[in-house]
Formats: structure tokens, sequence, C-alpha cells
């Protein structure tokens, strides 16, 4: 099965990229040698041209049998390259690797190159409950020198479950004031997976919706509508947010998240409705759209949204 990333990042992206291109890759050469340890060592040394894509997907047709010689590759190949190709074969093959978080860890700690230590860091988030022994490494790879890396760390973080759920503080201070939108953005990804976990941190998700950068304000978004799914606190501090922040950014995204909210979020009404008339087109849509979706409390607001209707330009 295709892994579905939400909200994917650059360096995710990549990873995300390659490693279905090692699952969807037609039959070649490469893929009909089989899966001898002697074929798979072959594979492997052709990782040294990082594009070869087809070498890389003949190792994951082998799934498991290949993880012996891939941590070898890992743990003891002089070329980044090399180490790099065996750390998205390694994500690829997925939880069937998963002897590998030992090594994986060790790479995410000790690796000098910085696209290794990425790799390792988002396979290990692939690796279900045997990468939880790799929390408190890709905790401190939030603060590696490498933004890939710290991104990747961060998105592991949001892909690890309840196991991870006391490190909202730590990803709260990346939100705030990491330097690389890519990071701040998977941050933000990483808080909403934590849903109800993560309450402490939706006044910084709603700040967030300010940021400079549409990937930051677009996760904080889709995280804010996570956890709202759990707690309530959600709906009445973008209230109070909307009330005081003029911030145009504020008022169309609040407004969006009121309206996935629903119901839940009646208290809303009487800002929405004053919205209606606000001077930007976005927000008077979005506050239509929200009052559409408040069902019958909404009904209050049909004659205004009829009169918007037939007013707006």
């Amino acid at each position: 099965m295709i892994r579905c990333i939400k909200q994917p990042t650059s360096s995710v992206l990549k990873v995300f990229l390659l490693g279905c291109s090692l699952l969807l890759l037609p039959c070649s050469p490469a893929l009909a040698q089989g899966c001898t340890q002697a074929e798979i060592k072959t594979n492997i040394a052709r990782f040294n041209n990082i594009n070869n894509t087809t070498a890389k997907q003949a190792i994951v047709q082998c799934g498991p049998k290949s993880v012996y010689l891939l941590i070898e590759a890992l743990k003891t190949d002089k070329s980044a390259a090399v180490r790099e190709g065996a750390a998205v074969a390694l994500w690829s093959i997925g939880e069937e690797a998963d002897q590998a978080v030992p090594w994986l860890i060790k790479a995410l700690r000790n690796d000098e190159s910085a696209a290794v230590r990425a790799k390792a860091a988002s396979a290990l988030g692939l690796m279900g409950e045997a990468s939880y022994e790799a929390i408190p490494d890709l905790i401190d790879a939030l603060k590696d020198k490498s933004a890939e890396v710290r991104a990747n760390g961060a998105y592991a973080l949001g892909n690890l479950g309840k196991k991870t759920n006391e490190v909202v503080p730590e990803l709260i201070e990346v939100l705030r004031k990491d330097q690389s939108a890519e990071v701040r953005t998977n941050a933000a990804y990483a808080l909403g997976n934590k849903k109800e976990a993560a309450k402490s941190a939706v006044p910084y998700l709603i700040e967030a919706l300010k940021d400079e950068t549409f990937s930051v304000r677009r996760t904080s978004v889709n995280a804010l509508e996570q956890i709202a799914e759990k707690t309530k606190d959600v709906a009445s501090q973008l209230i109070e947010q909307l009330r005081n922040d003029k911030s145009i950014l504020i008022r169309i995204y609040a407004t969006e998240v009121l309206g996935e909210i629903g119901e839940p979020a009646k208290d809303a009404l009487p800002l929405l409705i004053e919205l209606l008339e606000d001077n930007s087109v976005y927000v008077r849509y979005y506050a239509a759209s929200a009052l559409g979706k408040m069902g019958t409390e909404g009904i209050q607001a049909v004659p205004l949204l009829i009169d918007v209707f037939f007013k707006d330009e």
C-alpha cells in the first residue's frame, strides 16, 4: 500500500516520492535478477549513483531478505550515497525492516552526512512501535544543524503515536522559533497528530496562521482542525483571537477552522455574521461558508446570507 503523507514538505516529499517510486517502477533487468545475497549486494553498490532508482526498486522487491545487507551498508559503507540509499530502502520496506531500528538510530546520531541522518529520521518514523526507543534521538534531531534533519525528525515524531505525546513542548518550541519554514510546517503537522494531547499548542498554532509561509499556515489550519475534534478549547480561542487580532490572515484561516468545527463553534455565530461585511472577499466567503456549517444554529443567519448573495460583488 502506498503511504499517504498529509501536507508534505520538500525533504519529506523527496523521501516519499522516492520511496513510492520504488514500489511503482516497471520491471527491468535489475528487477529480474532475483534476491540472492550476491544480487542484493550488487544492487546496493549501485546506490553510489544516487539516481539509480531501479537498483533501489530491486532491493525493496526483495523485502526482508535485503534488510541485513542494507543494515550492513548503512553501518559500514564509505559512500554517503550508498548509506543514504540504504536508509531510503529501509524506509520503503517499512515495519518489516524494524530490526534496523538500532542502526538507524546510530546513523541519526553519528553519520557525518546530513542526508543520511535525514533519511534515517524518516525511516524511524515509519517503523511502528519498534521506533519508540528512537524518540529521545528524534527529539535531539530537532536541534540538528541541518534543516532537513530537523524537518524529518519533527515529521517522524508526528507519526509515532501516543508514545510521543510528551514531545509537545519541544514541537511548540520548533513551531515558534525555527528559522526553516519546512521545519515549522512539520512541527505543525506533528502537533496536529497529537490531537487532544496538543491542547497547549493551540495558541501557537493560531499565531502560526500569520506565518509568512503558506505551508506553515495551511498545516496549522489542519492541525487546529484535528485538535478541535477532541476538545472545545480551539473554538473559544479562535473566537477570542478573531475579536482582538486585525490580521487578515487570522480572519481568513480562523474563520475557515470555525467552519470545519461546525456546530460546536456556535458561540462564533455573532462574530461570523459581523464578518459577512468584512472588507476582504476571502473573509466574507469563509464566514458565509462557516455559517452554512452551523446546522440549526445557523438558521438565524439565512436572511443575511441571502442579502450578501444578492449584494456582494
